[in-house]
Parts: C-alpha cells; sequence; structure tokens
C-alpha cells in the first residue's frame, strides 16, 4: 500500500464489513451490494479501494464454487455476438474482407 492508505481507517472499514468466506447465498448478496457500492463510489478511498479488491476475490471464490462457467470457444463468442446483435455474417464483409472470406470462415452458421 502507498502512504496515503491508513491502517487506522481501513481497521475502521473492517470492523463495519467484516471480510469472510462468503458460504450461503444471503451472505453473497450482503457482499455483492457492499461492492457496487464501493465501485460505484467516485470519491473512493485507498482504504475503500483496497476492501472493495479484498470483497471482490471473496465473490469470485464463491462464483467459482457455486456458478461455474464453462470455457467459450471463440466460434461460439462470435456466433453469441452474432445473434445478440442481430447482426448477419454478411454484415461483417466490410470488416473482414471478402464475401469468399466470410462465406468460408469455420464459425459461418449457414442461414
Amino acid at each position: 500500500m502507498d502512504s496515503t492508505f491508513g491502517r487506522i481507517a481501513f481497521t475502521d472499514l473492517l470492523s463495519q464489513m467484516t471480510p469472510k468466506v462468503i458460504e450461503t447465498e444471503a451472505e453473497y448478496e450482503q457482499t455483492l451490494a457492499v461492492v457496487e457500492s464501493l465501485a460505484f463510489n467516485q470519491n473512493r478511498t485507498a482504504e475503500q479501494t483496497a476492501l472493495c479488491k479484498l470483497l471482490v476475490l471473496l465473490v469470485e471464490a464463491y462464483e467459482a464454487e457455486y456458478y461455474p462457467m464453462s470455457e467459450a470457444s471463440p466460434v461460439g463468442v462470435l456466433n453469441h455476438i452474432l445473434e445478440a446483435s442481430d447482426t448477419k455474417p454478411a454484415d461483417l464483409v466490410g470488416l473482414i474482407g471478402s464475401n469468399s472470406c466470410v462465406r468460408d470462415c469455420e464459425w459461418h452458421k449457414s442461414d
């Protein structure tokens, strides 16, 4: 931590929100609420930033255990983006190159 980090101020924050391993959905929701309030605070202090980082680690650990996400393939991600944005592969011609390049891509779904 840098010289602007105050241990006393951080200890005060910790006494208000004691970080611990998240074990229940209620604890998860509470921790998320604190993270959101800290993350969106534009005047966050160094101590609040440190607490936010710590809480994010706890949230990520909980999510990894209870909300695991499978690895997405690049093809799957691109197809999802195309579908979600209502974009057709032909719309990518200007970005990728020619019609034949877009048509020959392995990710291309036939319409």
